[in-house]
């Protein structure tokens, strides 16, 4: 079957990028995933047919968590290593593979379906507040 990897790839790296998240960092990020076939299923400032906002995102257009530290169930598991040594104003690409997804279940509600890869676009708004690569 195909390999369960997961693949992160840097679409805008800041000149200054030398401190990057580490385990712990308050994380603000914006982003959005998409299935294979670049249905749109989620994304920090979406809103689905009917208006109903994700659960949890209030309509804002970042969202927040601590890196290595969110609750189960959040967030995908693969944001954690995704994430590691972004620098603030980063861009990656996160191809996330069904066992770091929603695997077998899918989700339902939002049109993915069991076995997903999904694809995201993930960028570091702030680290602990800050907003100015260093």
């Amino acid at each position: 079957g195909e390999r369960q990897i997961l693949a992160v790839e840097r679409l805008r790296v800041p000149d200054a990028c030398s401190e990057g998240a580490g385990l712990g960092d308050l994380m603000e990020i914006r982003y959005e995933g998409r299935l294979a076939d670049g249905a749109l299923f989620d994304g920090s400032a979406i809103a689905f047919a009917g208006g109903s906002q994700v659960p949890g995102r209030g309509g804002d257009s970042t969202l927040y968590f601590v890196l290595g530290q969110q609750p189960a169930g959040q967030f995908p598991t693969a944001f954690d290593p995704a994430l590691a040594g972004a620098c603030v104003s980063e861009i990656r690409r996160v191809r996330v593979p069904p066992v770091l997804g929603f695997q077998d279940k899918g989700a339902p509600k939002r049109g993915v379906p069991p076995y997903a890869t999904l694809d995201y676009v993930l960028e570091v708004v702030s680290i602990n507040g800050v907003a100015i690569p260093r």
